[in-house]
């Protein structure tokens, strides 16, 4: 399937030149081309690599892979596929089976790649943004060269606010944002596969080596922007809301329920503060849904956020942020890109503005 596949897509090549040559529309042949040797790439080493398993793969089944990823659930993946979750099961079992290994494997965190899935992921995450972006670069681009930004927040709200500023400054010129609330882990998924420019990022101090040695190995940067301590968020139905300190012990939490992502950097810490399965729990892995249940309950969520970002005036009003007293490690907290891509302008804009605001 994979030669099928990249046979039709010499031919699509030639088609599609063929038709902007005659449109008069060369500007286009240039992004054109460099889309469609990316796309070549990924998909040669794919088939050099497995070539002599391959049957039926179907880019549907790439596209399982990456939802499933993404959301470390065959569950939550169907319902964001639309498609039923047996249905899926058993196209995975037969990608399984036409590769000779399995992808995925369940632990207490949910779904994760196996061994063999993590070094087949970046080409089958090339494979599939590249394929969704086809219709965008192939006409979108006819009128108008947009500029464009794909960035991974790594669960900081701050990160949105920026894009909605970068869109305001250029939304006359066109500008293409794809911007992706995901937590650290999946940022840094996403900048090693180029499906993201810039990815929020944070790494605890106790872990600090670890981290960088894993990123250095992968080619990635991390720009430090600011280190803080561990925070605990509230909402108004806790009592600790009135407390006139800013910071609280970790005493005068405990008997508060723990709103819990899924997250490897929230288990990092709730590990380290001896709070990891201890008492109520309740979990959710989307940022905005975490937000409402802070909202609507007495728990608490804990992390590491910028003071200086989230505690100015009237910037989010529905939480407040103490700091967690007793413990003398940090959250380094900035953003990370790929060194094997060249940053756009537009990207070096959006870390000005970060920049900016950090620093105020």
């Amino acid at each position: 399937m994979i030669a099928n596949f990249f046979s039709c897509l010499i031919l699509l090549i030639i088609a599609l030149v063929s038709i902007l040559h005659l449109a008069n529309i060369d500007k286009n042949i240039i992004t054109l081309h460099n889309f469609i040797c990316n796309a070549i790439i990924a998909i040669t080493v794919i088939d050099a690599f497995y070539g002599e398993r391959r049957a039926h793969m179907t880019i549907d089944q790439l596209r399982y892979v990456a939802e499933i990823v993404r959301c470390k659930s065959f569950n939550k993946a169907s319902e964001n596929l639309y498609i039923s979750q047996p249905s899926l099961s058993v196209s995975i079992r037969k990608l399984e089976e036409e590769l000779g290994e399995p992808l995925f494997i369940r632990n207490s965190n949910g779904v994760i790649p196996t061994p063999f899935g993590i070094e087949l992921l970046p080409f089958i995450q090339d494979i599939v943004s590249l394929y969704e972006q086809m219709p965008l670069q192939v006409y979108g681009k006819a009128s108008k060269n947009y500029l464009r930004i794909s960035v991974a927040n790594g669960e900081y709200r701050f990160f949105s606010e920026l894009a909605g500023r970068l869109y305001m400054a250029h939304k006359e010129e066109g500008i293409h944002i794809e911007f992706h609330d995901v937590p650290p882990e999946e940022s840094l998924s996403m900048v090693v596969a180029g499906t993201a420019q810039i990815g929020g990022f944070t790494i605890w101090s106790f872990q600090k080596k670890t981290i960088e040695t894993r990123l250095n190995r992968m080619g990635i940067q991390f720009v430090s922007l600011g280190s803080c301590s561990p925070t605990v968020s509230i909402g108004p139905k806790n009592p600790l809301w009135g407390r006139k300190e800013d910071w609280v012990t970790l005493n005068m939490i405990q008997e508060f329920p723990i709103i819990y992502s899924f997250s490897e950097h929230s288990n990092m810490l709730l590990k380290k503060l001896g709070l990891y399965n201890k008492g109520n729990l309740i979990t959710c892995k989307e940022r905005a849904g975490r937000g409402e249940l802070l909202l609507h309950t007495d728990g608490i969520s804990v992390g590491g956020f910028p003071s200086q970002v989230y505690r100015k005036a009237r910037r989010y009003p529905e939480q407040r942020i103490f700091q967690l007293r007793g413990y003398d490690f940090k959250n380094e907290f900035g953003y990370i890109y790929n060194q094997s891509y060249a940053l756009s302008r537009i990207a070096l804009e959006f870390i000005d503005y970060l920049d900016e605001l950090l620093s105020d």
